[in-house]
């Protein structure tokens, strides 16, 4: 022991050479070992794991934070993949390059779920909790087209973008468009009262289906009345189902929730955007169906992919500007890219 101080005195060095052992840990040329755990220049290794900077590597998969990249595909979300909670976006994406953004967005049981399609080819579909969310995470985008009623009027007849999206879906679809609810109803407790203020203001009743979606109508009233502008000329009225018989030339000859449908709206979206089974897929794979439908992921890519081809050139029913008392637009939006709306 004498003999290798005195050594280490003359050669002016700090520290042996070779490896030095202080209880557990054994530090060697800048490497320092613990059990199974490597450290060296800020990089952690355990086993398959490596560790540095806050990004975790294992096995081809990459995390940092609450994002998981693999293969090219990025999942981000604050809770399980899939799970019933939903606080915050839960997201599947290709994104190998960049360009202008054009979104697609409709309701789901897990919020909203929103497509968002580049004009270089990538992708990524993610699901909000409410439609504040989905303007923070897209607001840069060129265009949104949601699925939801925007504009609402108390007026007897009703909104006539609804008449006319009806009248161009005939044969089979028209069902499809349900009447928009009266703006009045908006701060109603629950579906009797709504009704009665409806018919009271109107004199038309209010059907289910247009309650179940006076929740969703409501926070993206909200937003476009706290927002104004910016929101109110990029977030726009859509319905998959006219943007679907305006490009393909027909309504879809079967029902969405169907094999048939499925199958019959995924082969024409494919011959536009030859990833569109990919994408439904994949956004399957990470959500459950009690969060998120197949119909509609298939809904908001068919908004997105009008979007896309749109390039923000879109075409509205009715074609005579109608505001609401808000001053918001009544009216859907819809590309006619070989102008076959006269066919309908």
């Amino acid at each position: 022991m004498e003999g290798s101080q005195a050594r280490l005195a003359e050669t002016g060095k700090d520290e042996a050479e070779g490896p030095v052992r202080n209880g557990g840990v054994e530090r060697n040329e800048g490497v320092e070992r613990s059990g199974s755990v490597e450290r060296s220049e800020g990089v952690e290794r355990s086993g398959s794991v490596e560790r540095s900077g806050g990004v975790e590597r294992s096995g081809g998969v990459e995390r940092s934070g609450s994002v998981e990249r693999s293969g090219g595909v990025e999942r981000s979300g604050s809770g399980p993949i899939g799970g019933s909670e939903c606080e915050a976006a839960v997201e599947v994406a290709v994104q190998p390059t960049g360009g202008r953004r054009y979104v697609g967005v409709d309701g789901c049981r897990g919020g909203w779920v929103a497509v968002e399609l580049t004009e270089h080819g990538g992708w990524r579909v993610s699901v909000h909790p409410d439609m504040a969310a989905v303007w923070a995470a897209h607001r840069e985008a060129e265009l949104l087209l949601v699925d939801m009623p925007i504009g609402l009027t108390d007026a007897a007849e009703g909104r006539r973008c609804d008449r006319l999206a009806r009248a161009m879906l005939k044969p089979g679809r028209a069902s499809s468009v349900f009447p928009a609810p009266a703006r009045c109803v908006l701060g109603a407790s629950g579906y009797a009262e709504a009704n009665a203020l409806q018919r009271e203001r109107t004199g038309r009743g209010l059907s289910r289906q247009s309650w179940n979606l006076t929740g969703k109508i409501r926070e993206l009233d909200a937003l476009l009345q706290r927002e104004g502008v910016a929101v109110r000329e990029r977030l726009r009225e859509s319905h998959p189902e006219l943007c679907l018989a305006i490009l393909f030339g027909e309504p879809m000859a079967h029902g969405k929730k169907t094999a048939d449908g499925y199958r019959e709206r995924v082969t024409h979206l494919s011959g536009v955007f030859p990833a569109a089974g990919a994408l439904v897929e994949s956004a399957l794979a990470v959500h459950r169906r009690s969060e998120l439908a197949r119909d509609d992921v298939v809904d908001a890519l068919a908004l997105a992919v009008s979007a896309l081809l749109s390039g923000g050139r879109l075409q509205r029913v009715p074609e005579a500007e109608e505001r609401d008392g808000t001053g918001l637009l009544c009216a859907v939006w819809f590309y006619d890219r070989l102008g076959r709306i006269s066919r309908l």
